[in-house]
């Protein structure tokens, strides 16, 4: 039987990252999205606890053991780089392992806010290695724990129920849109941004949603406000146009409007006498003759027509009119006022509308 050797091996590891400036909260005006550094400045003012985890396969939990610490931390809104290696490094691991040969031990360094959201985190994977017969962790395991940002970025932002971000092409172009999370605090009205990291920096705008509120609570509007999320724009605001447009409607292919006293309507549509005929609408300022004609682009003729006559507060009944056959034409007195006319065809049919499930290969209406 052979004896399996234990090891106990302190880690001590340093801790690299990122500083910057460091800028206050800011509401409504500017987001910290706009680049990395902004991101980290203002991720380190949200730490308030930080823990390490040290695993191996073949760790044994012995007593003098310590694979993991956990100790809260205050930035005092002056958060120091140094206060956060100093705490990595005052704080060893201490364990041991059954194959030191063979086994690989990896660490990982964890920073949160009070939330519990994760914001900046540090992993190393190594083997150990062996000097004058003494187990040790090799030096590149410390230098290569470099910290990263966290997936997330929380912002607290007064009133946001909902956000988004835009990404553009360099033309503009909207390529993507990206709905994220956001925690809402029914007490404050405090929403939280959990804005994804890994679009810091890029073209286009984060989007924010903020709700208003009566005195009881009760949320009566919303509006959304565009922050920048290119790099060096500070998350300012973008300002908006403003604009205001009428417009006005076509009524093409339902609605002609033809000049008399000729109301040809000419080549309508149709294929295979399918097509759609549509409402002629004219206008006469005096009594005159006008005379109707209508056909479609295979040369089908119309043989009839009603005509009603347009008067306010009324709705009068449509008059029919057969047009004689071998007539390309008729010619009818009218008075003077507005009038729909509504051409009849001895083939032309509108396309047949079938029932929704036949669409989806039910059957034939």
């Amino acid at each position: 039987m052979k004896t399996i050797r234990l090891f106990l091996m302190v880690l001590v590891l340093g801790v690299v990252c990122i500083a910057s400036a460091f800028s206050g909260l800011a509401q409504s005006k500017s987001l910290p999205i706009d680049s990395l550094a902004s991101a980290v400045s203002h991720n380190l003012l949200l730490v308030r606890q930080v823990y390490g985890q040290l695993y191996s396969s073949s760790i044994l939990n012995t007593n003098g053991s310590k694979t993991f610490w956990n100790q809260p931390y205050n930035p005092n809104g002056v958060p120091k780089e140094s206060d956060l290696v100093a705490m990595v490094v005052t704080n060893p691991f201490a364990f041991m392992i059954a194959r030191p040969s063979n086994d690989w031990v990896n660490v990982w360094i964890n920073y949160q806010s009070a939330e519990g959201y994760q914001l900046f985190y540090a992993s190393e994977g190594f083997q150990l290695t062996q000097s004058n017969g003494v187990w040790q962790v090799p030096a590149s395991a410390s230098t290569n724990l470099q910290n990263w940002i966290g997936y997330y970025e929380p912002i607290a932002e007064k009133n946001a129920i909902g956000a988004h971000l835009n990404l553009r092409d360099a033309n503009e172009n909207l390529l993507q849109n990206i709905y994220l999370q956001v925690d809402w605090n029914y007490n404050t009205h405090v929403g939280t941004i959990l804005n994804q990291t890994t679009y810091l920096g890029q073209h286009g705008e984060m989007v924010v949603t903020y709700g208003q509120f009566d005195q009881y609570g009760n949320m009566t509007n919303s509006y959304d406000v565009a922050f920048a999320l290119d790099e060096d724009k500070g998350g300012a605001v973008l300002v908006p146009a403003n604009v205001k447009a009428g417009f006005t409607p076509s009524w093409d292919g339902l609605i002609t409007v033809l000049q008399p006293p000729v109301v040809a309507l000419t080549n309508v549509p149709s294929k295979n006498h399918i097509g759609t005929s549509p409402l002629v609408e004219i206008t006469l300022t005096n009594a005159m003759t006008v005379y109707f004609s209508a056909n479609t682009t295979e040369g089908e003729t119309a043989n009839g027509f009603t005509v009603k006559l347009l008067q306010s507060g009324v709705d009068l009944p449509v008059v029919p009119y057969v047009i004689p056959q071998g007539a390309s034409s008729l010619g009818v007195t009218l008075p003077a006022g507005v009038y729909h006319i509504d051409y009849s065809w001895p083939q032309l049919a509108p396309a047949q509308v079938l029932p929704y499930w036949y669409y989806g290969g039910g059957g034939k209406g």
